[in-house]
């Protein structure tokens, strides 16, 4: 089993508060922790509608076991690959780390990334998520973020706060590109 958990929030989300209230023709501050909330779910709308993660963050796969060659990583984009660490099958178990170049290759370029052992993997323990590989994900910086999905995010920001299905529409027209099949 494999199960990607979210360990480090972004820190900021790709649209800021003024460029959706601009989009959403609001002057008033009054609304500004609302459309931030809005922000925060449109960008979590398009991450899953495009199978992506669009903010810096930090994320771990956890395995119940070693695949008998390359362990496809399931996220996109991906700055780099933090640590592989497992339980080993000594008792008490023990955490080891794994050793980039020395241990496995990694492929952070090919979508949805991928590492390899360089001479099999190490026996685990038998248990619950042994396995565990951290990676920071996301664009670098807001900046980094295509503007295709700034103006995705901001569409379906208008369809959240106007309830204007017309927008969700436009979001995903906006986004198809975008998208990881």
């Amino acid at each position: 089993m494999r199960t990607l958990t979210v360990i480090t929030e972004p820190v900021e989300e790709p649209v800021t508060v003024q460029e959706a209230k601009d989009a959403l023709r609001i002057n008033s501050l009054d609304e500004d922790v609302r459309i931030g909330n809005i922000i925060r779910a449109a960008r979590m709308f398009v991450e899953g509608y495009c199978s992506i993660k669009i903010c810096s963050q930090v994320v771990e796969l956890s395995l119940d076991s070693w695949p008998s060659s390359v362990i496809k990583l399931g996220v996109w984009p991906i700055q780099s690959i933090d640590s592989i660490k497992y339980d080993d099958t000594a008792s008490p178990t023990a955490e080891q780390t794994l050793t980039v170049n020395t241990d496995y290759y990694a492929d952070t370029i090919t979508i949805n990334g991928r590492i390899v052992a360089i001479s099999g993997w190490p026996s685990v323990a038998s248990k619950f998520n042994p396995i565990r590989i951290r990676m920071t994900v996301g664009a670098v910086d807001q900046a980094s973020v295509p503007n295709q999905i700034k103006e995705g995010i901001m569409a379906y920001c208008a369809y959240i706060y106007d309830s204007d299905i017309l927008m969700k529409d436009i979001s995903e027209r906006l986004l198809w590109s975008e998208r990881i099949m």
